[in-house]
Protein backbone atom coordinates (compact mmCIF):
# COMPACT_ATOMS: atom_id res chain seq x y z
CA UNK A 1 0.00 0.00 0.00
CA UNK A 2 2.98 2.41 0.80
CA UNK A 3 4.69 1.65 -2.24
CA UNK A 4 1.60 2.18 -4.52
CA UNK A 5 0.94 6.00 -2.46
CA UNK A 6 4.50 6.29 -3.19
CA UNK A 7 4.57 5.55 -6.59
CA UNK A 8 1.43 7.63 -6.94
CA UNK A 9 2.96 10.98 -6.19
CA UNK A 10 5.79 10.68 -7.72
CA UNK A 11 3.63 10.24 -10.70
CA UNK A 12 1.74 13.03 -9.98
CA UNK A 13 4.91 15.58 -9.19
CA UNK A 14 6.05 14.20 -12.53
CA UNK A 15 3.46 15.31 -14.63
CA UNK A 16 2.80 18.44 -11.96
CA UNK A 17 6.23 19.24 -13.54
CA UNK A 18 5.23 18.91 -17.38
CA UNK A 19 2.28 20.99 -16.81
CA UNK A 20 4.82 23.80 -15.54
CA UNK A 21 7.59 23.05 -18.10
CA UNK A 22 4.98 22.95 -20.81
CA UNK A 23 3.19 26.42 -19.72
CA UNK A 24 6.39 28.36 -19.23
CA UNK A 25 7.07 31.21 -22.36
CA UNK A 26 10.20 29.73 -24.00
CA UNK A 27 13.61 31.64 -25.49
CA UNK A 28 12.74 35.48 -25.62
CA UNK A 29 9.11 35.31 -24.82
CA UNK A 30 9.94 34.83 -21.13
CA UNK A 31 12.28 37.62 -21.15
CA UNK A 32 9.70 40.37 -22.59
CA UNK A 33 7.22 38.85 -20.34
CA UNK A 34 9.11 39.27 -16.70
CA UNK A 35 10.80 42.83 -18.13
CA UNK A 36 7.88 44.26 -19.36
CA UNK A 37 4.87 42.31 -19.02
CA UNK A 38 4.32 41.22 -22.82
CA UNK A 39 4.97 38.20 -25.10
CA UNK A 40 6.31 37.06 -28.56
CA UNK A 41 2.31 35.11 -29.71
CA UNK A 42 3.09 31.29 -30.25
CA UNK A 43 0.48 31.69 -32.72
CA UNK A 44 2.61 34.16 -34.78
CA UNK A 45 4.73 31.12 -35.52
CA UNK A 46 7.74 33.96 -35.08
CA UNK A 47 11.54 32.72 -36.34
CA UNK A 48 14.15 35.11 -35.01
CA UNK A 49 16.49 35.92 -38.05
CA UNK A 50 18.77 38.99 -36.55
CA UNK A 51 19.69 39.96 -33.29
CA UNK A 52 22.30 42.09 -31.82
CA UNK A 53 23.23 43.55 -28.09
CA UNK A 54 25.56 45.86 -26.45
CA UNK A 55 27.15 42.94 -24.21
CA UNK A 56 27.31 42.75 -20.60
CA UNK A 57 27.95 46.17 -19.01
CA UNK A 58 29.32 46.11 -15.46
CA UNK A 59 26.70 48.92 -14.81
CA UNK A 60 23.79 47.38 -16.53
CA UNK A 61 23.07 49.37 -18.98
CA UNK A 62 22.96 47.56 -21.80
CA UNK A 63 20.69 47.66 -25.61
CA UNK A 64 18.86 44.95 -27.20
CA UNK A 65 17.51 44.07 -30.66
CA UNK A 66 15.35 40.98 -32.03
CA UNK A 67 14.18 40.93 -35.55
CA UNK A 68 11.67 38.25 -36.65
CA UNK A 69 9.84 36.89 -39.25
CA UNK A 70 6.10 36.21 -38.54
CA UNK A 71 4.18 33.80 -40.68
CA UNK A 72 0.96 34.64 -39.26
CA UNK A 73 0.20 38.62 -39.06
CA UNK A 74 -3.22 38.57 -37.34
CA UNK A 75 -1.43 37.48 -33.77
CA UNK A 76 1.10 40.54 -33.94
CA UNK A 77 -1.69 42.66 -34.52
CA UNK A 78 -3.06 41.18 -31.16
CA UNK A 79 0.26 41.54 -29.14
CA UNK A 80 0.04 45.22 -28.31
CA UNK A 81 -1.87 48.24 -28.91
CA UNK A 82 -0.05 49.34 -31.87
CA UNK A 83 0.26 52.97 -33.19
CA UNK A 84 0.55 54.64 -36.64
CA UNK A 85 1.73 58.33 -34.29
CA UNK A 86 5.80 57.48 -32.58
CA UNK A 87 5.64 59.42 -28.98
CA UNK A 88 8.59 61.25 -27.67
CA UNK A 89 10.95 58.99 -25.29
CA UNK A 90 13.25 59.83 -22.57
CA UNK A 91 15.68 61.80 -24.48
CA UNK A 92 14.23 61.71 -28.16
CA UNK A 93 11.60 63.16 -29.81
CA UNK A 94 10.69 60.05 -31.65
CA UNK A 95 10.43 56.17 -31.07
CA UNK A 96 12.54 56.19 -35.09
CA UNK A 97 15.04 58.69 -33.76
CA UNK A 98 16.25 56.64 -30.37
CA UNK A 99 16.06 53.36 -32.48
CA UNK A 100 18.67 54.61 -34.71
CA UNK A 101 20.53 55.95 -32.20
CA UNK A 102 20.59 52.82 -30.23
CA UNK A 103 21.16 50.80 -33.36
CA UNK A 104 23.97 52.89 -33.75
CA UNK A 105 25.51 51.76 -30.97
CA UNK A 106 25.77 48.43 -31.61
CA UNK A 107 26.73 48.65 -35.23
CA UNK A 108 23.35 46.92 -36.35
CA UNK A 109 23.79 46.96 -40.41
CA UNK A 110 20.80 49.08 -42.30
CA UNK A 111 19.56 46.05 -44.38
CA UNK A 112 18.66 44.85 -40.47
CA UNK A 113 16.74 47.96 -39.71
CA UNK A 114 12.96 48.79 -39.80
CA UNK A 115 11.65 51.31 -42.51
CA UNK A 116 10.02 53.20 -39.87
CA UNK A 117 7.80 54.71 -42.33
CA UNK A 118 6.29 51.97 -42.82
CA UNK A 119 5.80 50.13 -39.56
CA UNK A 120 3.17 50.99 -36.79
CA UNK A 121 4.93 51.18 -33.25
CA UNK A 122 4.72 50.63 -29.33
CA UNK A 123 6.48 52.03 -26.86
CA UNK A 124 6.77 51.44 -23.12
CA UNK A 125 9.10 52.56 -20.40
CA UNK A 126 10.13 51.62 -16.83
CA UNK A 127 11.09 53.91 -14.01
CA UNK A 128 14.09 53.39 -14.01
CA UNK A 129 14.32 55.20 -17.61
CA UNK A 130 14.70 51.58 -19.43
CA UNK A 131 12.66 51.52 -22.68
CA UNK A 132 11.34 49.11 -25.16
CA UNK A 133 10.10 49.99 -28.62
CA UNK A 134 8.47 47.85 -31.39
CA UNK A 135 7.61 48.50 -34.17
CA UNK A 136 5.60 45.79 -36.93
CA UNK A 137 5.84 46.02 -40.70
CA UNK A 138 2.96 44.08 -41.25
CA UNK A 139 3.27 44.05 -45.45
CA UNK A 140 6.89 42.42 -44.62
CA UNK A 141 5.96 40.52 -42.44
CA UNK A 142 8.34 41.95 -39.58
CA UNK A 143 9.15 42.07 -36.06
CA UNK A 144 11.33 44.63 -34.75
CA UNK A 145 12.24 45.13 -30.78
CA UNK A 146 14.70 47.73 -29.52
CA UNK A 147 15.51 47.75 -26.04
CA UNK A 148 17.44 50.22 -23.60
CA UNK A 149 18.48 49.10 -20.04
CA UNK A 150 19.49 51.91 -17.80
Amino acid sequence: MKKRIFIGCIAAALLLLAVCIWCIPSGYSWVLESNWGISLPGQAHLTEVYEQDSGDSPHGDEIRYHVYDCDAPDAVLEMVDWSDEEPATNDFDSLSQAAEKWLDEIDVPQEQRPDTSVCVCWYDEQEDGSEIILFWNGGAGKLYLVESFL
